[in-house]
């Protein structure tokens, strides 16, 4: 099985695939010769099935996964940093997997090469991205990169979900517990056990299910509708949204400590317009797929659009090509009627005004109060209730001068 590693360093991606013997550092009869490093910095060598990384006594010390090592085994997803450079270790299943996804956009080209990384952590993910750009496929990678992939991964599509069966939707029902309840049910974290929930367009989640979705998540249990019983949870959760959640906090639609749980790690997907570089590649795989040709001027044409509707837009535009004009090289005056001309979506995209962002903060320091009452100013605690990290915590603390000494017993 073929390993390599990634290596990012200014927006620079480049990639070294691994041999039995690999040795990183600034003199240049190195393998990976790196200015900045010491001479002999670290090195990577196989034993059997396994690859080992040894740090060679740097200066500044050799980190896998933020903890500093004198060696490790290095196991697919691994972040590893020297210096100012950092890299990821990728076993084949998970380059063949990413070679599909690639991008020519250097910084999403730089998230996709993470995604091992994000994966393998048991962290929930916050998947931001204008309806169409996909959000869904992404959570799925993030799902089948992760130790979670053999467990299933079940998909809930929050805007679809009343607000009467929400709830048992999500944490199920037991029979008898409402009108239609024939049969106990099992709810969508309790089917998700060992492996992933991703909650599909989290920022339509009814306002009165957020506080049941907060708790089920910290504390890793739910009770079913009508249940006198709780029952322990253990899935990682994966939340997709269109929506700008922070202007929603603010509309009062939105949790702010609900949105802390599940923004712990965040990707953006970019919408189309943004990464045009990929539009030939992605328009010769739905091309290829449903078998249809395009002229090279309606390509150039194509690629001039703003694509409100993102690649689910392309998509659909590449399927009624196939069954318009089956068996023909498709002109730039086919496709014009398919286009959308409305104006793209902003609301994701568009930052909060200033109005906005100071109520945020207003909101975002009451709860940091009340959170910090109810545990007697102790921080640790307040940073784990809220999902951030306790640096992330400490800095908020300190920007809003909250004296943490009043709270203590």
């Amino acid at each position: 099985m073929n390993f390599k590693i990634c290596l990012f360093n200014q927006g620079e991606v480049r990639d070294y695939l691994l041999e039995d013997y690999v040795l990183v550092g600034s003199a240049e009869k190195n393998h990976i010769y790196l200015e900045g490093l010491c001479a002999k910095h670290f090195r990577i060598l196989r034993k059997g099935i396994t690859y080992h990384i040894q740090d060679l006594r740097s200066q500044t010390g050799t980190y896998v996964n933020t903890q500093k090592i004198g060696s490790a085994v290095l196991n697919p997803g691994d972040t590893i940093r020297a210096g100012k450079y950092e890299f990821v270790f990728l076993e084949q299943s998970s380059i063949f997997e990413i070679e599909k996804l690639k991008s020519h956009n250097p910084h999403w080209n730089e998230v996709i090469l993470r995604m091992p990384s994000y994966a393998k952590s048991d962290l929930p993910v916050l998947v931001l991205g204008e309806s169409g750009s996909g959000k869904e496929q992404i959570s799925q990678y993030i799902h089948k990169f992760s130790t979670r992939s053999m467990y299933p991964a079940v998909t809930v599509n929050c805007s679809a979900l009343t607000a009467s069966l929400a709830e048992s939707e999500l944490f199920g029902h037991v029979k008898g517990s409402f009108t239609g309840a024939t049969q106990d049910r099992k709810g969508a974290f309790e089917e998700a056990r060992n492996g992933t929930l991703i909650l599909d367009e989290i920022g339509d989640l009814p306002l009165d299910l957020q506080p049941k979705l907060l708790r089920a998540i910290e504390n890793k249990e739910v009770r079913p509708v009508g249940g006198d019983h709780v029952i322990q949870t253990n899935c990682r959760i994966v939340a997709c949204t269109h929506h700008n959640l922070l202007e929603k906090v603010y509309r009062g639609e939105f949790r702010l400590d609900l949105f802390y749980r599940l923004n712990v790690i965040q990707v953006k997907v970019p919408p189309l317009r943004e990464r045009k570089e990929d539009f030939e590649k992605i328009l010769f795989e739905f091309a290829r797929e449903m078998k249809v040709r395009f002229s090279f001027e309606t390509i150039t044409f194509l690629k001039e659009h703003s694509w409100p509707g993102n690649i689910r837009e392309l998509k659909n535009l590449v399927s009624r090509c196939r069954i318009q004009y089956p068996n023909q090289k498709i002109q730039t005056r086919d496709v014009e009627p398919f286009l959308q001309r409305h104006a793209s979506e902003s609301s994701l995209t568009s930052e909060p005004s200033k109005e906005t962002k100071n109520i945020i903060r207003e909101i975002e320091r009451e709860i940091i109060i009340k959170k910090l009452a109810m545990n007697f100013g102790n921080q640790k605690k307040t940073a784990e209730d809220l999902g951030i990290p306790k640096s992330t915590f400490y800095d908020r603390v300190k920007h809003y001068k909250i004296n943490v000494h009043v709270f203590k017993k």
